[in-house]
């Protein structure tokens, strides 16, 4: 069951990135869990794209120093020149926690049974961009997700794990009366 919530959650998360990606052209630069929410429908909404850069197509890079420490990408720490890939890198950075609860990745912790999720890992935090998974390949062709469809995935009809109860709030205030 917990892999199927895991599978759910980073397909949905691929799902945001590549939608908003592919229309908008953008590198979301900040992807960790605080910018990860679960609307009332129980799928992932992503937030706070204050860090994102637009006009990121084709070869476009951007340089600077943007992002959340453990999620960034070595091309970001090292100030060289990056493009929307840094973004797979955070998604590997988030499969992991997700897997292992450890952001720093240890080979160590993933057994025979959990091979493909050892090898989707290591592929998005490629250290080298041009080989890293999302620059280098789809992630949806990845055998980690062999038993997705796609199609239900792109059009919200994969059923959510885990849909959370929304209380309905009249009134809200901010500090104290």
């Amino acid at each position: 069951m917990f892999i199927h919530k895991c599978h759910h959650i980073t397909t949905d998360i691929r799902r945001s990135l590549t939608l908003y990606s592919g229309y908008f052209n953008f590198s979301y630069r900040d992807l960790k869990p605080e910018n990860i929410l679960v609307a009332e429908s129980g799928h992932i909404k992503i937030t706070d794209y204050g860090l994102a850069l637009e006009n990121m197509h084709g070869d476009q890079t951007a340089t600077g120093f943007a992002g959340t420490e453990g999620y960034m990408a070595p091309e970001i720490l090292d100030m060289e020149e990056y493009n929307a890939g840094v973004d797979w890198y955070s998604f590997g950075v988030i499969l992991n926690e997700m897997l292992t609860s450890e952001c720093n990745y240890h080979p160590a912790l993933f057994d025979e049974s959990s091979s493909s999720a050892k090898d989707i890992i290591e592929q998005l935090l490629q250290e080298d961009p041009v080989q890293r998974l999302g620059v280098n390949g789809n992630v949806r062709e990845h055998h980690f997700f062999h038993r997705i469809d796609w199609v239900s995935v792109e059009a919200l009809r994969m059923a959510p794990p885990y849909i959370p109860v929304v209380s309905k709030c009249t009134e809200l205030s901010h500090g104290s009366e």
